[in-house]
């Protein structure tokens, strides 16, 4: 499970190009992906106390994998972090403390997030929001005009992947 900011949310949305990017294979061998949005917030009081002042906004780096292994600290997952920002990480090998987490983090019910899905042909993906209050399904970036789409678009061409 990935949980991450939704482009109109970003403070860098150049970097959402990179998850783009990778969305489709991810999608594809069976990893859950979320993309908080601040509109969708307002729907649900239960994640905008978790996420306290930040509310709309993710900063945590925190991540499960299969329910036994935690990864939490202040590197981003991209080779900016890696090699050139002074970052630090730790991996937790305890499936205790990976439910205990999973629990609190349990974002597939939550009302301030959608699911981010294969369309039905495979080709692209779609944006489904999570509470089944509030259905909506989106096929482009949730909160976001086709301007900022467009221009985010035409950036991605002279940013190498290396510096998202």
């Amino acid at each position: 499970m990935i949980v991450t900011n939704s482009l109109a949310v970003s403070d860098e949305p150049l970097v959402s190009v990179g998850l783009q990017r990778h969305q489709i294979p991810l999608l594809k061998t069976g990893v859950e992906l979320y993309e908080l949005s601040s509109n969708r917030l307002k729907f649900d009081r239960t994640f905008k106390g978790l996420l306290g002042a930040s509310t709309g906004r993710l900063h945590a780096k925190i991540g499960l994998l299969d329910r036994e292994t935690v990864l939490v600290g202040s590197m981003n997952l991209d080779p900016r972090s890696a090699n050139i920002n002074t970052e630090i990480g730790v991996r937790i090998e305890s499936p205790r403390l990976a439910e205990m987490v999973f629990a609190v983090l349990k974002v597939d019910v939550l009302a301030g997030v959608y699911q981010v899905k294969l369309r039905p042909n495979g080709v692209g993906v779609r944006w489904i929001a999570v509470d089944a209050g509030n259905p909506e399904e989106l096929d482009v970036d949730p909160d976001t005009s086709l301007w900022q789409r467009v221009r985010l678009m035409l950036l991605s061409f002279f940013i190498p992947e290396s510096q998202l």
